[in-house]
């Protein structure tokens, strides 16, 4: 605890205490109490209190959880510090590895230690501690296999061969997928795997869905032998706690988990993979936001490990690192590409006119062309941009969005009924406020109508829907049907579908986010790799030139590095580090004249009052009641300086004004 502490605590300068002395972070404190403070440790308490330790301590009155950090014989405050109350349960749970990295991710990312370990540490089980012992299975045996897979990549064998001397190589991956039941590449992944568990290294994995994780952790240990210790949020909180603590310990060689497993602590560590990079699935949806990739770069630099960040679609973070030379591009070769990947059809501007009027519609002509051809195949799949049947409409006369009376929610259309979409009130009649008119357009079109106009097309054909609400999961047999599907609800077909159709391109592109083109690209290649080889995909609407280019010819790279240059230009990120601030009015206003004394080249830009929707949003992460927001931005080089002072700012409008404000680094959007 230091003099400053002591003040904001209102404690007395008194002379300093005797004994070891434990520093500690408080679990659950405003901004400016997030450092560490200092407590005296009991001598019945000393030989059981280290690095990690969970313990209690009273703080202004209250008893509150804290971790130890630090054990030394000597206090940095000259006063009388207040004991350790008791010791939480019997392991140590936070390693000194970890914490360093989740050090490193507080600082970037102007985050708070102590929320990054909420989301790290499963809840703990007292009573499953009493009880627990660590049961080592039989030593399995390492299936030995020739590492072909992997180096048909170009740069593959390099890492390889880095990997197995222990080098700590660092890479980004693009994958192909190895088969139809997967968008991963699982023989070479098992040779990376391979590897590195043959000189008695263990592998962290982690992967976007549960369901990865199960299918990858059985797909190995057929492959390799060993089994696979799976962490995911589908356990129950016992069952996980119960694993984390099995790697705790140091039993299991290969662990594959979802988003939090990334912090998991394993005993010589050899290598982190993430696959699925760019997903939001690996994004954190609490404080401070940060995606799974970025922590595993953390941790690999901590720990010394290997790092492999994998994706079908490279985006223009990886194409970033990838130029920086901190993790280099390891690339499917020409051929390669060519022999697993279904062929493109696009129809440019030129050809749309050659065909006919008909081209330009939502649904056209050659669409159902394809359809017909691919039917005799196997399934299809048409990926759509919306679920339900007419998910936003609009006035028929001025075009203006049809919202809802009540609540300003947009209306939509189900089947039978126009209700709103966000307080689910039917409505029984539409007047425009603007022009007065009560006919009604289709500004987008759902899965539901989109299915409804193909079982028209195709009569005798079955068409089923896959969407967030009634999403498909076993697989898709080898016989004639239509699947109509959302991204990211796309199922897998036994033999891949014969053929797809990627519809709504131009609502994809158009979205109001930094990040809606490459999002959009990242989906359709998604859709892609779920048709087989000798299977045709049509990509519908307009799309410009380079984002078709990079689906036909399966470059992502090359489209992701002029992608960044662009946004270099523009002073966007990832080319350049951006912090998005909201809060109340006066707190960001005051925010904003503090950073015009900064030293550091920034761009800064006024604060604005949040729109009724993203103010909405604001509401449940700050009691701002008309919140405000700032943006700035600075070069990579002067990042930490810039985010240091973030936070110091932070922590003094904190201490003054108890406000909370919601920082999010590199954000999605800027409307």
């Amino acid at each position: 605890m230091s003099a400053n502490q002591a003040e904001i605590l209102g404690l007395e300068h008194l002379p300093s205490s005797a004994g070891k002395v434990a520093s500690v972070l408080i679990d659950s404190v405003p901004a400016h109490l997030s450092n560490h403070f200092e407590y005296l440790i009991p001598s019945e308490l000393e030989k059981d209190i280290k690095f990690g330790t969970q313990v209690k301590v009273s703080l202004a009155g209250a008893i509150r959880n804290a971790w130890v950090i630090k054990v030394s014989d000597t206090a940095e405050y000259d006063g009388v510090l207040s004991p350790i109350l008791e010791i939480v349960g019997s392991f140590s749970l936070l390693t000194p590895p970890i914490y360093e990295a989740m050090l490193a991710i507080a600082s970037s990312r102007v985050g708070i230690v102590q929320n990054l370990i909420r989301s790290a540490i499963p809840s703990r089980n007292l009573k499953l501690e009493s009880t627990f012992t660590v049961d080592l299975p039989e030593e399995s045996k390492l299936k030995e296999r020739d590492l072909v897979s992997f180096s048909h990549y170009e740069a593959g064998e390099a890492f390889l061969t880095h990997l197995e001397k222990a080098n700590m190589p660092r890479a980004v991956w693009q994958y192909l997928p190895s088969s139809s039941l997967t968008t991963f590449d699982i023989p070479s992944l098992s040779d990376v795997v391979y590897t590195t568990v043959k000189i008695g290294k263990s592998v962290l994995i982690v992967l976007p869905t549960t369901k990865e994780c199960d299918f990858l952790a059985q797909s190995l240990e057929e492959s390799l032998g060993i089994e696979a210790l799976v962490i995911h949020h589908d356990l129950s909180p016992r069952e996980r706690y119960r694993r984390y603590l099995l790697s705790l310990c140091g039993s299991p060689k290969i662990v594959i988990g979802t988003r939090s497993a990334v912090w998991t602590p394993l005993d010589n560590l050899g290598l982190i993979v993430v696959l699925g990079i760019g997903d939001s699935s690996l994004v954190s949806q609490r404080a401070p936001y940060t995606p799974a990739w970025e922590i595993a770069c953390a941790r690999s630099r901590v720990e010394k490990c290997a790092l492999l960040l994998g994706a079908l679609f490279l985006d223009t973070w990886a194409a970033r690192v990838s130029t920086t030379g901190f993790a280099p591009a390891i690339l499917p070769s020409r051929e390669l590409r060519r022999r697993k990947i279904a062929k493109v059809r696009y129809l440019d501007e030129f050809d749309m006119e050659r065909e006919g009027n008909a081209n330009f519609s939502r649904i056209p002509p050659f669409v159902h062309r394809l359809i017909s051809r691919s039917l005799e195949n196997g399934p299809v799949l048409v990926s759509v941009r919306s679920r339900g049947y007419i998910p936003i409409l609009a006035c028929a006369s001025c075009r203006e969005k049809a919202r809802c009376c009540t609540c300003g929610g947009n209306l939509r259309k189900t089947k039978d009924t126009l209700e709103c979409s966000l307080c689910g009130k039917p409505q029984i009649e539409f007047i425009c406020p603007s022009c007065g008119g009560n006919k009604l357009r289709s500004l987008q079109i759902g899965t539901l109508r989109t299915a409804e106009e193909f079982g028209r097309s195709f009569p005798k054909i079955p068409v089923v829907v896959s969407s967030s609400e009634k999403q498909i999961f076993d697989v898709v047999k080898n016989d004639s049907r239509i699947f109509v599907s959302t991204c990211g609800a796309e199922p897998f077909a036994e033999k891949g579908f014969a053929g797809a159709v990627i519809l709504d391109t131009y609502l994809a592109l158009n979205l109001p986010f930094i990040d809606a083109s490459e999002s959009a690209l990242r989906d359709w290649f998604g859709v892609v790799s779920r048709v087989r080889p000798d299977g045709e995909v049509g990509l519908v609407g307009h799309v410009p030139t380079d984002i078709s280019q990079a689906l036909l010819r399966w470059d992502p790279l090359e489209w992701s590095l002029r992608e960044l240059s662009s946004r270099r230009e523009v002073g966007l990120p990832p080319a350049t580090w951006m912090a998005e601030v909201v809060g109340e009015k006066e707190e960001i206003q005051l925010l904003y004249k503090r950073f015009e004394g900064i030293k550091a080249p920034i761009s800064l830009f006024p604060p604005l009052r949040l729109d009724s929707f993203a103010a909405e949003r604001a509401r449940r992460l700050t009691p701002a009641l008309e919140p405000y927001r700032l943006v700035l931005s600075s070069p990579w080089k002067y990042a930490g300086e810039v985010a240091t002072f973030l936070a110091q700012q932070r922590a003094e409008l904190s201490a003054i004004s108890g406000t909370r404000l919601i920082i999010r680094v590199q954000p999605r959007a800027l409307v």
